[in-house]
């Protein structure tokens, strides 16, 4: 290695490990994947994980006579360690091309390294195409379009619909991520489906349509008070947070999201309004007594609710067609609604249900919809 020693504030070398530790993939056979790519150069320290899904980088200050990149190892022990140290600076002398001391002037540990080339450096991020961490710019002739938006804002959106991707490895792979669309965010795994709108006066709208991958949102949410740039790529979706010098690179899932529009019924036979609380403790109630833990279903019949195992009878409710649901499924989709009053559209037997907030969010306008079970394949007459 060309430099021997590289001086960096302590606390903010630690925090970019902590945000970049996350995407790291222990498990991986590549030893750049399973590190932290660090690279020191005119002052600056990127510190960078990859993951094939998402890329993470974190800019930080140092000292440091000439380039160098290293990828270091066992990111969460060092992590601990540096807890401990108390000085203001930590300092990185290197021994050889596989280790590094890292001290404060009090305490020291050693750290297993590789030394990193250019061309190890390159094939770190070449498969997000010609898209490099350094040209994320507004000049960059590559972008689609770019906005503006809060992560405090992006993260409560995807909160309230995440509990519908589709979580099965295997055929659907677009299912597993977010669906942005317009002003809409979208989650559906084939039984449900979770929409979040943004009807805000310049809220966040895009023109060309794409899905990120869900790794993206576990990355983002610890930065919750921050603000970031969006900037759509015909293969990928970056967050530039330039409060926090870190920039995430998302992959876009390939293929055509399932055009789900068509699904939500254009009329409804019947609305009923509720207070979110006490639906809850109905279906709660219901789930409760169950003695057969298979058995996930339950159905809205004339004035109430009915399982293989008990009823709930509900003030002002009149349903004329027997509908089935999955009771989990259910009670999933009403608590992730905002609102302290829901409004239920029923359309049929057969139909779809769809669950709203009566009061809307402006910036997280949310739409539910459940496929309903098919009662006539049920053995059992219960729900009759």
């Amino acid at each position: 290695m060309e430099t021997t020693k590289i001086i960096t504030s302590t606390k903010d070398f630690a925090t970019a490990l902590e945000q970049v530790e996350k995407i790291i993939d222990t498990k991986s056979s590549n030893y750049l994947l399973r590190s932290a790519f660090i690279q020191a150069e005119d002052g600056k320290m990127k510190i960078s994980a990859n993951n094939l899904e998402v890329i993470g980088c974190k800019t930080i200050n140092c000292i440091a006579d000439d380039k160098i990149m290293f990828a270091l190892e066992d990111v969460k022990r060092v992590i601990k360690a540096l807890k401990y140290f108390k000085g203001c600076d930590t300092i990185i002398t290197f021994e050889s091309d596989k280790a590094c001391n890292f001290e404060d002037g009090k305490k020291s540990f050693k750290a297993g390294i590789t030394d990193v080339n250019d061309n190890d450096a390159h094939s770190l991020f070449a498969h997000l195409g010609k898209v490099w961490i350094d040209n994320i710019n507004s000049n960059n002739s590559n972008i689609l379009e770019q906005h503006t938006y809060t992560i405090e804002k992006l993260m409560e959106r995807y909160n309230s619909i995440s509990y519908a991707i589709y979580i099965k490895d295997d055929l659907k792979p677009i299912l597993r991520g977010i669906n942005f669309k317009a002003n809409k965010m979208v989650a559906l795994d084939g039984y449900r489906l979770a929409v979040s709108t943004d009807t805000e006066d310049n809220g966040l709208s895009f023109k060309n349509e794409f899905t990120t991958n869900n790794n993206t949102f576990s990355i983002l949410k610890q930065f919750k008070k921050s603000e970031c740039d969006i900037i759509s790529f015909e293969s990928m979706t970056a967050f530039n947070l330039l409060s926090e010098d870190f920039i995430l690179l998302s992959r876009n899932l390939e293929g055509q999201y399932f055009k789900w529009e068509a699904a939500i019924p254009c009329s409804f036979s019947s609305e009923f309004e509720f207070e979110k609380k006490n639906m809850l403790e109905n279906l709660k109630y219901l789930k409760e007594i169950k003695t057969n833990k298979t058995m996930d279903m339950f159905a809205i019949k004339n004035n109430g609710l009915v399982s293989p195992y008990g009823s709930v009878d509900i003030e002002g409710l009149n349903i004329s067609e027997t509908s089935g649901y999955s009771l989990t499924r259910f009670m999933e989709a009403v608590k992730n609604l905002e609102d302290d009053r829901i409004k239920m559209l029923h359309s049929g037997a057969l139909k779809p249900i769809v669950l709203k907030n009566v009061e809307e969010n402006k910036y997280n306008s949310q739409l539910m919809l459940l496929c309903p079970i098919n009662l006539n394949d049920v053995k059992s007459t219960w729900y009759k």
